[in-house]
């Protein structure tokens, strides 16, 4: 792809990364909460996130999601794209003082 997208969506208490792969061309996922709600549990966290793939049934595609991190902290992100069409996306947590900053 010359200019892959990225893909910018929400939930409502996690924050993080995920890489859908769609017949072998990556999409970064960026998943943002809207800041004035709870995080969840640190117990979900440890639960849903994780590296591994998990396929996704298309009816013409194949797909799999693999997920980078997710943090249940109220998050919100930022994505920068410079004029040479280079991305890249800074996800602010609560409480956190380093911020992560991605080449997407």
């Amino acid at each position: 792809m010359k200019n892959p997208p990225v893909v910018l969506s929400g939930d409502i208490h996690t924050g993080g990364l995920t890489n859908l792969v769609i017949d072998n061309k990556v999409i970064p996922q960026v998943v943002a909460s809207p800041i004035s709600y709870p995080p969840i549990e640190a117990i979900a966290e440890k639960l849903t996130s994780g590296s591994k793939a998990i396929p996704f049934q298309l009816s013409t595609k194949s797909m799999n999601a693999e997920n980078i991190f997710y943090i249940c902290k109220r998050n919100f992100a930022v994505i920068t794209i410079n004029s040479d069409n280079q991305k890249d996306v800074e996800f602010y947590f609560e409480g956190q003082t380093k911020n992560i900053k991605i080449d997407l």
